[in-house]
Formats: structure tokens, sequence, C-alpha cells
């Protein structure tokens, strides 16, 4: 198997102790009017292929920061299903490099020694701190992912001089997911949930399914970003990867409706009950609101005329 970067520690006191702060701990107290809803494919992709004519690219960390990649792929999400229901444009691609910092040193305290951080350190920072998104700060250049300066600033922390313009952008609540029913609600009212395991898989998807089977042991996070209903009735969901090409294999989906849906670069599916074991045995996976909080979200208005630069 081809040599993967991870990055996810766990700590189930730390986890314990900010889930415990949290205004809507649970998924199902945050959202219980919506948890009857019915089960419908729901992929949260749409909105950039509507948007730019394409899916973005995967991510491809450099170093074990991959819970700063999935948190940055799931804010990314909140900002285009933003974009797509209040027709106001795409603010812009989210760093990475400052949820990194922020996790790590302003929530965590510079404990943690070499590569890595902890989800609810991630957690906490989306609703403390807010998010930079790729440009120019300044001296400070984040347009482009630089693992180097994930690293520096893994150490250090956000330089003060952004934290208020981080600030200026906080999520407005993260939840704990803790099995598949809140997880299909969540994805289906577009909530994304960085997924946080010590849970494996193969790097070849299987033709048909886009699944991956479990296999092996990765101390990693990703991003939950699709409830699909494949032929025959499977339920399975849809994760993105933080390893640019990986996995490869057939990327067309079969679904139970009848269509055939194309994966993106760095996604896999994995059956309902296999997320279900993740979210349950290492209980560090959140699902995230947006700027309206865990109101149902309004329908989708996609620019097709208008498509935005990916910058």
């Amino acid at each position: 198997m081809p040599q993967f970067r991870f990055g996810w520690h766990e700590d189930r006191k730390e986890t314990d102790r900010i889930v415990a702060m949290l205004p809507n701990p649970l998924f199902v107290s945050a959202a219980p009017d919506l948890m009857q809803d019915d089960p419908k494919d729901t992929w949260l992709w749409d909105v950039e292929s509507s948007l730019f004519g394409e899916t973005l690219p995967a991510h491809d960390q450099e170093i074990g920061d991959c819970v700063s990649h999935g948190w940055g792929r799931g804010v990314q999400d909140l900002l285009l299903t933003d974009a797509a229901t209040a027709g106001n444009g795409f603010p812009g691609l989210i760093a990475t490099e400052a949820i990194y910092a922020l996790s790590r040193v302003e929530i965590g305290g510079g404990r943690l020694r070499g590569d890595g951080s902890v989800g609810a350190w991630a957690a906490d920072a989306a609703r403390k701190f807010g998010f930079l998104l790729r440009k120019k700060y300044g001296r400070v250049d984040l347009t482009h992912y630089r693992g180097e300066l994930a690293k520096d600033w893994g150490t250090t922390g956000l330089p003060d001089d952004l934290e208020p313009v981080a600030k200026e952008h906080p999520v407005r609540d993260v939840t704990l997911v803790t099995d598949i029913d809140q997880a299909r609600v969540a994805i289906q009212n577009r909530f994304p949930i960085p997924v946080c395991s010590g849970q494996g898989f193969e790097t070849v998807r299987q033709k048909g399914t886009g699944v991956c089977a479990p296999e092996g042991t990765w101390a990693h996070c990703m991003l939950v970003r699709a409830f699909l209903i494949l032929k025959g009735g499977r339920w399975v969901f849809t994760i993105q990867q933080s390893w640019g090409e990986s996995p490869t294999g057939p990327n067309r989906v079969d679904l139970e409706s009848g269509q055939v849906l194309t994966l993106p670069q760095g996604c896999f599916n994995v059956d309902a009950d296999v997320l279900e074991a993740m979210f349950r045995k290492w209980q560090d996976s959140f699902a995230i609101a947006g700027l309206r909080g865990w109101e149902r979200p309004a329908p989708l208005v996609f620019l097709q005329t208008d498509r935005q630069p990916l910058t």
C-alpha cells in the first residue's frame, strides 16, 4: 500500500470536554424537526459543478494535517451552499493552514509534538475563531496550500493580527454525530460531516458502487459529502479524501433512481454500517451548521450562466 499521510490524534477526554460545552452536543437535539426526513440521494458537490462547470480537485496534504483538510473542505461546502441558496456569490476557498494552527495551538494549547490534531479541537476552533480564505492577507500569502506553513503555524499558532480576521466568519454551530440516521439527515440538509477515526480502507473503488472496503488502520480525518442509495437499495455515504488522486478505480456509481453519478477526484463510498461503526467507536465526528444554524436550507439557486473562476 502507498505511504499516505494521516494526522488525527484520538483524545477522548478532550473530545468529551468540548462536546459537553457545545450549545447542541448531539445532532438529534440540534435539529429534532429534521429527523423525520425521508431518505433521498444528496451530494454536496452539485454546487461546485453548477458554479464552476466542474468539481474542485481533491486536496493533497503534505504533512499530517488531515484534520484541517477535512474541516476546511466541510466549511467550503457550507460556503458553496450559501452561495447557491442566497445567490450572493462564492467568497473563495478555505485556507487549511489557519484551521491547523487554531485547532492545535489556540484550542489544543500546543500540547502535541509532531504533526496532527484532534477533530474536536477543529470543531471548537470553527465556532470560536472561524476561518481564513485562500488569498493574501497583507504579508501573508494563503493563495496556495503550503504544508511547510501549516507545520510552522501548527507550532506557533495563527499570527495575532490574523485572529480578528478569522473571527469575522465563525460557523454557527457544530454537533456530534453518532449514528447513520443523524448522518443521513445532516447530509440531506447540506450539513457536511468531517469524520475522524482509526478506520482504514482499500484504495481502489469497486466498479458500479464506488465502494472502498474497510482495510487496515488509518488515524485520519476525511469528509462525508454525500448520502446515496445504490442500485438494489444499498445505503452508502461518500467520503472525500485529501490524498490527491487516491483512491483510484471506477468512479461511476449506479443509483437506485436509475441515475449514474460520477464521484469527484479523491472520493469513495463506504457502506452505512461501516460509517456508523466509525462514529460510535471513535466519537470525534461533527456536523457543521452554516450562517443560518440548523434550520432547513432554502432551495438551491444555481448560477449556471455566471460561473466564477476557480481561485
